[in-house]
């Protein structure tokens, strides 16, 4: 999803909650099967924005339920914020995020304009959606510092 990112103050760095209102969802320009052994199967699927280009790898064994997806973006715009969302639909009431020396719970579904200003999470490596409760809680990993936003689902 590539969204207009014109900040009001911090150019660079600061996202305001309004830029939610002018995104374009990428469609994809191309497909291919690139691995299909018994144990593993990938598609990479290709994608095109202006003058950028995103290569995103998509992966799943036979024996894990894991799902790898590996992005290789060539980003060439100026104002515009890419975001990789991916509707996992979990009906959870919070989600836990690895922060800087500990890790933030936040609620799915904000009830009070105290949580729905706190919009993105500042996350490192991981997530975790679901409740304590959940028999098999979905957990997210990445390879880098990046930040989390949660999308409620309709």
């Amino acid at each position: 999803m590539a969204c207009e990112d014109m900040p009001s103050r911090w150019d660079g760095w600061d996202i305001d909650a309004y830029y939610r209102r002018v995104c374009r969802r990428l469609e994809p320009t191309g497909f291919n099967i690139v691995e299909s052994g018994s144990l593993r199967g990938c598609i990479e699927v290709n994608y095109v924005f202006r003058e950028s280009s995103i290569r995103q790898r998509i992966c799943v064994g036979a024996f894990s339920r894991r799902v790898d997806v590996e992005n290789e973006v060539d980003w060439r715009e100026r104002l515009t914020l890419l975001k990789a969302v991916y509707r996992l639909g979990i009906f959870g009431q919070n989600a836990s995020f690895e922060i800087p020396y500990g890790v933030i719970n936040r609620p799915t579904r904000p009830s009070n304009t105290w949580e729905v200003a706190k919009f993105e999470v500042p996350a490192l490596r991981w997530s975790m959606f679901g409740t304590r409760t959940t028999a098999l809680p979905y957990s997210m990993m990445v390879g880098r510092a990046t930040r989390w936003r949660r999308i409620p689902l309709q």
